[in-house]
């Protein structure tokens, strides 16, 4: 078990998140609860036989404890939506009874989705790092084929993230190695016309930083290229500069 509260005098904790594993390690319950709970059937579902495969996480309150039950179904995903590997029927912080939950209790829930702990985030790295291939080839086949809708594109494409926030997602991929199937795939990986030309479009006139320029020729240092390198790079030059004429 799992300890996530200040040491700070505080009492210790009573409310928890849980996840049923399959034998596989990946989940397919995740819930909230406190006391025996955890180990007990409810709504249909029941626990994994062996004990080791329930894993159980305590919060500093109630509220903490149903933020992180909401982003556990999220970021795993559902079965009846297609979404994930969960077989969850709600998104959670539903609550024992299935009470609507009161302003204050949603605030705060958002107030610790916006700003979670260190603890929190480290969490979350770790969590992402351990998955096994198997896992993440069950996590890509749900989500195939899945297509937002245009108005979520319509958001997404237009969201800015905070420095804030943005920091927050590079400690959480902090230490995440990639495969080397992966890397194979990405580097072997090409791109149509219209993918090339909306990441040219995006880059168009964006200038780099002092420190971000000193990187990239720290990283070009010594690095001998191919004639063929050669040529695409003089060609794309010539492209960029006929573009940035006529424009």
């Amino acid at each position: 078990m799992q300890n996530a509260f200040s040491e700070s005098g505080n009492s210790p904790p009573i409310f928890y998140t849980y996840l049923w594993l399959r034998e596989d390690g990946t989940p397919y319950y995740v819930g909230k609860g406190k006391g025996n709970r955890a180990w007990r059937s409810h709504k249909g579902h029941r626990p994994p036989k062996d004990l080791s495969r329930i894993h159980v996480q305590y919060w500093q309150d109630e509220a903490t404890a149903f933020a992180y039950e909401i982003y556990q179904i999220d970021f795993y995903g559902r079965k009846d939506l297609g979404t994930g590997c969960l077989r969850n029927l709600t998104d959670g912080g539903e609550g024992k009874s299935g009470a609507i939950l009161s302003p204050e209790i949603r605030a705060k829930i958002g107030a610790s989705n916006a700003n979670p702990s260190p603890e929190t985030i480290a969490k979350m790295s770790a969590a992402q790092c351990k998955r096994s291939p198997e896992t993440l080839a069950k996590m890509s086949a749900s989500h195939m084929g899945h297509k937002a809708s245009p108005e979520t594109t319509a958001k997404l494409m237009g969201r800015k993230h905070s420095p804030e926030t943005i920091a927050k997602i590079r400690a959480t991929k902090t230490g995440c190695k990639l495969s080397p199937e992966h890397r194979a795939k990405l580097m072997g990986r090409k791109l149509s016309p219209e993918t090339l030309a909306k990441i040219s479009a995006a880059l168009r006139g964006r200038k780099r930083s002092p420190e971000h320029q000193a990187k990239l020729n720290a990283a070009n240092t010594g690095n001998k290229r191919s004639s063929e390198a050669r040529i695409r790079m003089s060609i794309s030059q010539r492209i960029r500069r006929s573009n940035d004429r006529s424009n």
